[in-house]
């Protein structure tokens, strides 16, 4: 009875203590409210993360007792606003000498094209073997109803007899070509060379051609305009037909030349784009 009388006395002791501590803290706090907003925000600060995030989604907000140092306001470490102008101005020079280096080197690429289309096509050379000319190029001959003593010897091939047969005279897989790069095609019958297109095709006509490239830009356009300008013809007389297929683009037109150089000249120009795959 003893022990629990004493621990009952003891427990009430310290609750008595306890509230005076409190009622002293409240009257200190009440006589003091600059303390207690400073407390406060001094505890809030404490519990919150440095890293959170902060009245933007961008930057982060620096507490009110943080020191912000002028040199970081001017721009940095030895930096002041002029030496942050500049820099930029750099920048600035840096941004426009390139954009103009990239606007030249396209220039020159425009250029460079429009003058190999404007150069003497070499179609208008004429057809030479080891410089010797062949029959001759673009130059449409008149043909007589009398044929000359009324016969027509047959070309022979010169070459090997026996068992072995001669090579065919126009071989597909072993082309014979010029000094100017035209594959020649030789009369079996009189043996006369000349170019395919001059031998081949009669003029004037209109060539049927195909033309395969990328699909990107204005291909198509771009093509029709370069027949147009080779044939010497207006672009509404190009009767033309298109196909895609994925990344390409297949153009057929009609296209109304003259004479054999002017085709030839046609597929040089379209060659000239490097959008172009093949054309046959």
């Amino acid at each position: 009875m003893k022990k629990q009388a004493l621990s009952l006395a003891a427990a009430a002791t310290s609750s008595i203590l306890l509230l005076q501590a409190q009622q002293m803290a409240d009257a200190f706090l009440v006589n003091n409210p600059l303390q207690m907003h400073s407390s406060s925000t001094t505890t809030n600060r404490s519990m919150a993360s440095p890293d959170g995030p902060a009245g933007s989604f961008f930057h982060k907000v620096p507490n009110d007792d943080d020191d912000v140092d002028d040199k970081e306001i001017d721009g940095g470490e030895g930096e002041t606003g002029a030496n942050v102008l500049d820099s930029l101005s750099d920048l600035s020079n840096s941004v426009t000498d390139s954009d103009a280096a990239k606007t030249d080197c396209f220039d020159d690429a425009v250029s460079k094209l429009i003058r190999q289309r404007r150069k003497k096509p070499l179609a208008s050379q004429p057809s030479t073997i080891n410089g010797v000319p062949t029959q001759g190029f673009g130059k449409s001959k008149a043909v007589s109803g009398k044929k000359k003593n009324g016969k027509v010897k047959p070309f022979v091939a010169i070459g090997p007899t026996g068992v072995i047969p001669p090579e065919p005279i126009n071989d597909p897989s072993r082309p014979q070509v010029d000094d100017q790069g035209y594959t020649l095609y030789t009369n079996e019958e009189t043996g006369e060379k000349s170019r395919v297109f001059e031998a081949l095709v009669d003029y004037p006509c209109v060539f049927t051609m195909k033309i395969v490239g990328a699909n990107e830009g204005t291909f198509v356009a771009d093509m029709l305009a370069v027949v147009a300008d080779a044939t010497e013809s207006e672009l509404s007389d190009i009767t033309h037909s298109t196909k895609f297929m994925g990344k390409w683009t297949s153009l057929t037109v009609q296209a109304p030349v003259q004479s054999s150089e002017m085709l030839y000249t046609l597929y040089e120009k379209v060659d000239l784009d490097p959008r172009v795959k093949f054309k046959f």
